[in-house]
């Protein structure tokens, strides 16, 4: 589809811009927002909507939105003084208000993004792998969706606890659901050899789950089953198809390891069913969204207060508005993140999660060896958490373990082929860590405004790569896009003062990142500067 205005137009098959008779370049996501905004221009279209359409899973602020915007329009020639082609309706949302005529649908595309899809198939790990797709919602009430993406994820939890096993992570099988697509197709872009499938309908206090496993290689079909169950007994079906696809790939699996993988549930149905729609919401990453997912996880604690899933839950919504500081006091958000995570391993131990929030709250309390055991306990406990593996790419290099950061990272993006976006910054913070500049802009360019800190890491990759125009040309831009009471402002009152630092930003760095070792933090300082940080 070819769309035209007056002075451009917009291949969506070659992803191309022209304007005025020029081609220019624009990035994969802004050019996934114009052609949103253009295909709903008769509409005024919700900032929620944009997050939940063009950011699936990915964590996006303010500042990041309001960028891609920017550079929006600037691609068409249009800016936030003018806005002649794209106009923000205040306290509503933006919409395409220019003329624009269509042409040339040219060849089907594949219903699975090829921008997104894996340019290469990725080679089969030394170990079974199994992606499990997302089940299908046969219920009348399509409501219910969140239901059967609670029990797929449950699912991807329980086999990702299996060491023997290598589990492809759920953000990575979801851009699959509702997708016609052949199984061995699947199979050679997450780079697995079997699938799971199945189905859920729910019907009052009554559940049917359907479930079949798939060679994907040979589309051999090596078990399949179905359960008509009273509600109550999910989780049991949940483990017996656990049990079945580890007892089939993996061997025989002892009772005793079977029983130290799950993880302790509830007998409280209505907890259990706050908690699946907290996790539905959660990794939005938005301050609204993580302020409902909270609530209804604290449902669920009310319902009830021995479900260490649920505190797992809370925890994890106070490290988002720790970390984007959306709190008034985020020493505090720190600190109830703290206790909720450490509730939910006194309630469950095997909860790999809350270890990993542990973790990172240590590391705040500059308690090292106490991060690193609950740093090592997390990934032992589910080492194929890519979500965790992630995250340990940012909180190793503060605990001096770089090489391993860079390894976890890379180990989450296989995991993950269909990664958030942020997984590529904390790999580029990893890459940065041990000198590899070249990489980190590699791939923090690939995750660009996806987390705040992106355009200075970026930056101060460039400086130490020696594009010091470059670096000290997105400082700039950088530091203009803040404004005049940037973000990073709200650092509490506890952060340490650092000697000339005009803008602020280093005190909140060195609050948001509190290494170690103090050579590895005068690196990171040391490559602002060169970018052009104030001084």
């Amino acid at each position: 589809m070819i769309y035209q205005s007056s002075n451009f137009s917009l291949d969506t098959k070659s992803y191309g811009l022209e304007r005025n008779g020029e081609k220019h370049s624009v990035e994969p996501q802004v050019f996934d927002l114009l052609i949103y905004l253009i295909e709903h221009r008769n509409r005024v279209v919700t900032r929620d909507e944009l997050l939940d359409n063009l950011w699936q899973g990915r964590i996006v602020t303010d500042s990041a939105l309001n960028a891609r915007l920017k550079t929006a329009r600037k691609a068409v020639g249009d800016n936030g003084k003018r806005q002649g082609i794209i106009k923000t309706i205040h306290r509503r949302g933006y919409q395409f208000i220019a003329d624009i005529a269509e042409s040339g649908a040219g060849e089907p595309e594949s219903e699975i993004d090829a921008r997104e899809t894996p340019q290469h198939p990725l080679p089969l790990p030394d170990k079974p792998s199994i992606a499990v797709l997302p089940f299908q919602n046969l219920s009348d009430d399509p409501q219910q969706e969140y239901f059967s993406s609670g029990m797929t994820e449950d699912i991807i939890t329980e086999l990702s606890r299996f060491h023997d096993l290598f589990v492809i992570a759920r953000n990575s099988t979801s851009v699959y659901r509702d997708k016609a697509v052949n199984l061995r197709e699947i199979g050679r872009e997450l780079g697995v050899q079997y699938i799971l499938e199945g189905s859920v309908r729910k019907v009052g206090d009554q559940v049917r789950v359907t479930a079949q496993l798939i060679d994907a290689t040979t589309d051999h079909h090596l078990w399949a089953d179905r359960y008509d169950r009273s509600l109550k007994d999910i989780f049991a079906v949940q483990d017996e198809i656990t049990e079945t696809i580890v007892s089939t790939l993996a061997g025989r699996v002892g009772e005793a390891t079977l029983q130290r993988a799950r993880r302790k549930t509830t007998d409280n149905l209505a907890s259990h069913d706050y908690v699946l729609q907290a996790d539905e919401d959660i990794w939005h990453y938005t301050k609204e969204k993580t302020a409902w997912a909270r609530q209804m996880y604290l449902k669920a604690i009310e319902l009830d207060p021995q479900y260490a899933r649920a505190y797992a839950g809370v925890a994890n919504t106070y490290v988002s508005d720790w970390g984007f500081l959306w709190g008034e006091d985020p020493d505090a958000d720190l600190q109830q993140a703290f206790e909720c995570a450490q509730k939910a391993v006194a309630l469950d131990d095997a909860d790999n999660r809350a270890h990993k929030i542990l973790a990172i709250a240590y590391v705040f309390q500059q308690e090292y060896a106490q991060s690193r055991v609950h740093q090592q306990k997390s990934i032992a406990l589910n080492p194929n958490d890519a979500d965790c593996l992630a995250e340990m790419g940012y909180l190793l290099p503060l605990l001096g373990e770089h090489e391993e950061a860079v390894e976890v990272s890379e180990k989450a993006i296989r995991l993950n082929p269909y990664n958030p976006r942020w997984y590529l910054t904390f790999l580029g913070g990893a890459y940065y860590a041990v000198g590899r500049y070249e990489d980190a802009i590699t791939a923090i360019e690939g995750s660009l405004n996806s987390h705040p800190d992106d355009g200075a890491f970026l930056a101060a990759s460039y400086a130490q790569s020696g594009r010091l125009d470059e670096a000290r040309a997105l400082m700039s831009d950088y530091l203009e896009s803040a404004g005049a009471e940037p973000w990073w402002s709200n650092v509490p009152e506890s952060a340490k003062d650092v000697e000339r630092d005009p803008t602020g930003y280093l005190k909140y760095f060195t609050y948001m990142y509190p290494f170690k070792v103090q050579a590895d933090l005068d690196h990171h300082i040391d490559g602002l500067r060169k970018a052009g940080l104030p001084e």
